[in-house]
């Protein structure tokens, strides 16, 4: 009901006109109804109740008939017809039925009674409808019940033991003080109120899953298959899950496209997915911009689960230069740290792509028993590296990389830690892996761009000339990119390479619209200072925007400055109030930044004393006379919010060899 009906229906006509039909019969007709009075009828209802009516008759001629509809906004819903005779007061019941996703209301109960000369009369009374909300539900199962806790409103499930096939019914508890109930059961394809034939509910397998109903749509799960809630305006859930169950997102517009978590999830060529750990609560969290869930073992509805001393639990990934579904922030205990999934019985996996989820060398891992610091796994707690070819176990239980080996860019590893023997006597085993992936014919140049993952595109060596027409294909509204005019210029209507001439990797982020440049060695490894690529980590410097995106201090995941002369850098952009800023090509945070130059994409070489142009001292100093020490703003300077303006590194005076640079460095800071 998404109106109220308010029109009362009007006694027909004020006048009488008798006819009589000569054929023999003698039949008289009549257009005047009965005189009809409705003594009582319920003013309130729920649905799934009865309305109770008291009507009386009286006419002259005999009576026929008195019919009752209940009317949902313009649609009768409901109907009862009762024989009148004779003169006198007729009471009644009729239904106030219950659909799917019909909100409270006001409904209309219409009256007709006819008499046997066809004459009738109409008329209404209003009744408010209220859908049932009782805090639990009953579930029944085989002659066995189980109460179903009310998680919102119209929201209940219960958590158990059940068997594979589950066929129910379901029944609200006594919803006045008649006791009436409302129950629902089947009716071949659908939740219905008052069916007597049970829903056929069904899992996987037998064993611990959750039941759930929903009493607005009339919806129930599981019917072997899971129906996931996640939606834009809700993106988390918490789920008890088998292991093998079949999952759908019906609320996720697109889902196929997006990154499945390769250790969770299971997807086939018919885009069927299923779910991969053991049985257990897990909670999903969606990222509509990445394109991700992200799963995570939870001990209840509110806590993540820990290992417990017998290996039973969840086992936390936690360092640097690694995430999903791309390399995520530095040793972080919160979006940076990563729950394994447990496979079989205290085994734990966790995948992750070289290039795109972890850096090919240089990333560090390590495990710990809890999401955050506390217990870790140390180099005590190994048995065996069964992978010593790739990894190595540090003294201090990281994980890393062997002495001089890369892992393979593009290919994916599982890195398995096996707890059977004990949580002392832990193994640990890379395998390469293969993952399915869902991939946009995207190009650059005509060169064919790999997918690092659903949002994000890689060209991963192109040779570019200073003042190339630049062309992508593959992505529909191009136009309405972030072009970063560090990197990229408007020539008419050709895009254009601003930055000199070079081989660089070209980086397409689907997600917020924006393209990243590095500058690449000849043998198209990352650039050094000596190969002209200078990297920028920073606080207050963001890139396209501030929010979520502000430059940091990961190691592999530095800003490679565009070189628009030799040895010259440059970065553009508008100055922002703060770094919850989401204004696009917002890339200074106006009074608060502390940045510092790096002759690699990491630790190492890195910028020694500045010397800073007059308009760059107006607003810039370095931290202390220290070499290497960041740079940020003067106490009290600020630059003009929503101006633009242009950092830039010159560097053309000194000589850079590799990873190390010798001379002057020049730092100026300008409106533009």
């Amino acid at each position: 009901m998404n109106k109220i009906i308010t029109a009362s229906l009007i006694a027909l006509a004020t006048f009488s006109f008798v006819a009589c039909k000569d054929d023999g019969m003698n039949v008289k007709f009549t257009d005047v109804g009965p005189k009809m009075t409705i003594n009582s009828c319920d003013q309130s209802a729920f649905m799934g109740d009865s309305i109770r009516f008291s009507v009386t008759l009286q006419d002259e001629f005999p009576l026929s008939t008195l019919k009752a509809k209940v009317m949902y906004d313009e649609t009768a819903v409901s109907n009862v017809t009762i024989r009148t005779k004779e003169n006198g007061t007729y009471e009644g019941v009729i239904c106030a039925p219950i659909f799917a996703d019909i909100p409270n209301g006001t409904a209309s109960v219409v009256f007709t009674a006819q008499n046997t000369g066809l004459g009738t009369t109409v008329d209404s009374t209003q009744v408010t409808i209220t859908r049932p909300n009782p805090d639990y539900m009953t579930l029944n199962i085989n002659g066995k019940s189980y109460k179903m806790a009310k998680t919102a409103d119209y929201q209940y499930s219960v958590t158990d033991a059940f068997p594979a096939s589950a066929p129910a019914t379901i029944e609200t508890p006594a919803l006045n003080t008649s006791g009436t109930k409302v129950s629902f059961g089947w009716d071949g394809s659908n939740v219905k109120a008052g069916s007597t034939t049970t829903i056929p509910l069904e899992s996987v397998k037998a064993g611990t899953y959750t039941i759930s109903f929903d009493l607005m749509k009339l919806t129930a799960d599981p019917f072997g298959k899971i129906t996931s809630k996640l939606s834009s305006s809700s993106n988390t859930e918490v789920l008890h899950l088998l292991q093998g169950a079949s999952l759908s997102f019906p609320n996720i517009s697109g889902i196929t496209s997006w990154d499945f978590d390769f250790d969770f999830f299971a997807v086939d060529d018919n885009s069927n997915v299923t779910f991969k750990a053991i049985d257990g609560l897990y909670k999903f969290t969606a990222d509509f911009a990445k394109k991700f869930i992200r799963v995570e073992a939870m001990a209840d509805a509110d806590n993540t689960s820990s290992l417990n001393d017998n290996g039973e639990g969840a086992i936390w990934v936690i360092g640097g230069s690694f995430g999903k579904p791309v390399i995520g922030p530095s040793w972080d205990t919160n979006d940076g740290a990563y729950c394994m999934s447990e496979v079989s019985d205290k085994v734990y996996q966790f995948t992750v792509t070289a290039g795109a989820s972890i850096a090919t060398s240089g990333y560090s891992i390590k495990f710990f028993r809890q999401k955050g610091w506390g217990g870790e796994f140390g180099a005590s707690n190994y048995a065996a590296n069964n992978s010593k070819s790739l990894i190595t176990i540090t003294d201090g239980g990281n994980i890393e990389a062997a002495d001089g080996v890369e892992l393979e860019a593009g290919k994916s590893y599982s890195f398995i830690l096996d707890i059977t023997n004990g949580v002392n006597a832990a193994t640990i085993t890379v395998k390469n892996v293969v993952i399915p992936v869902h991939a946009l014919d995207i190009k650059v140049n005509n060169t064919a761009a790999d997918r690092i993952s659903a949002t994000v595109y890689r060209v991963p060596q192109l040779n570019i000339s200073q003042n190339e027409t630049m062309t992508v294909s593959g992505i529909e509204n191009l136009t309405s990119w972030y072009l970063d005019p560090d990197y990229l210029k408007i020539d008419g209507n050709a895009l254009k390479f601003n930055a000199v001439s070079g081989k660089y990797s070209v980086e397409l982020h689907l997600d917020y619209n924006y393209v990243l440049f590095r500058k690449l060695k000849s043998d198209g490894s990352e650039g050094e200072i000596g190969d002209g690529a200078a990297w920028l980590m920073a606080w207050g410097l963001g890139n396209p925007f501030m929010k979520d995106h502000q430059l940091a201090f990961n190691p592999g995941s530095a800003f490679c400055m565009a070189q628009v002369s030799p040895m010259v850098f440059q970065y553009t952009g508008v100055a922002v109030e703060d770094e919850n800023s989401t204004i696009v090509g917002g890339r200074f945070r106006y009074n608060n930044i502390s940045a510092k130059l790096f002759w690699q994409d990491g630790w190492g070489g890195e910028m020694k004393r500045l010397v800073f142009t007059a308009d760059a001292a107006k607003y810039l100093e370095q931290e202390s006379a220290d070499d290497g020490a960041n740079f940020h703003f003067i106490k009290g300077a600020a630059l003009e919010l929503g101006a633009t303006y242009v950092l830039t590194v010159d560097m053309s005076a000194g000589k850079a060899s590799g990873a190390n640079y010798d001379g002057v460095i020049t730092v100026d800071l300008k409106k533009k």
